[in-house]
Parts: C-alpha cells; sequence; structure tokens
C-alpha cells in the first residue's frame, strides 16, 4: 500500500502597495493602511517611477496582489503591467467597503476582531 505525502503552507495574503518614488504622502498612507491588515507588516512598498527596482520587488516579495496608494496614471501603467495581481474588483480600489450599520469592513483578513476579543477580556 502507497501513502502519499501533502505539505501545505499557509500565509496572509501578501499585498503590493505601489507608491509614486519619493512620494511621503504615499508611504504614510500606505503604512497607516498596512497596519490594520493581518499580516500587513510582510506587506511591501514598491516604488513606482524611473530607475526604481518596482518589478523586481514584486518578484522578490511574491506579492499577490498590487495596491495603488493614489489615483495616478503612472501607477495604474505599472500594475498593467501584471495583470494576473491586478486589485480584485471592478473600479477604484478599496480596501474597506460599506458594510452592516453603516460601518466599513475590510474586503482582507483584518485585526478587528482579535484586538476587539483581546480588548473586552481585559
Amino acid at each position: 500500500m502507497a501513502t502519499n505525502s501533502v505539505r501545505l503552507r499557509y500565509r496572509p495574503l501578501r499585498l503590493g502597495w505601489c507608491v509614486r518614488a519619493g512620494n511621503l504622502m504615499d508611504i504614510q498612507r500606505v503604512l497607516r493602511l498596512t497596519h490594520t491588515l493581518w499580516g500587513g507588516r510582510y506587506n511591501p512598498i514598491i516604488p513606482v517611477g524611473e530607475d526604481t527596482p518596482g518589478s523586481e520587488l514584486v518578484d522578490a516579495y511574491q506579492v499577490d496582489a498590487l495596491y495603488p496608494a493614489a489615483a495616478d496614471a503612472g501607477l495604474d501603467k505599472f500594475i498593467e503591467q501584471f495583470p494576473h495581481l491586478r486589485w480584485p474588483g471592478f473600479g477604484k480600489p478599496e480596501l474597506f467597503v460599506q458594510g452592516m450599520g453603516g460601518k466599513k469592513s475590510a474586503l482582507f483578513l483584518d485585526i478587528y476582531h482579535p484586538s476587539a476579543r483581546f480588548l473586552n477580556n481585559m
């Protein structure tokens, strides 16, 4: 009788934050956003512009989706190079959508529930 073995590895979704090179407002925005998501500190910030290693960083960090930090033609053009990593959905990329009771909910696993449970048990 032959046996087979399967090994699975799981990791949170890895988002590539595309920022305009040298734009500190973009970096500040994605740093605030990434820390609301489970595993967020592992989401790479990818500078986009001339003479930036953006494409190499996408490959090196094995990102699962690209998210533009701002509405910008340069960021859109960069993301179009990776059609398999385009943000899911149609229209403007959104991380949070209107949920029940008028509250916004994250489209991806966020840290709200674990942190709320922790605070309620104190």
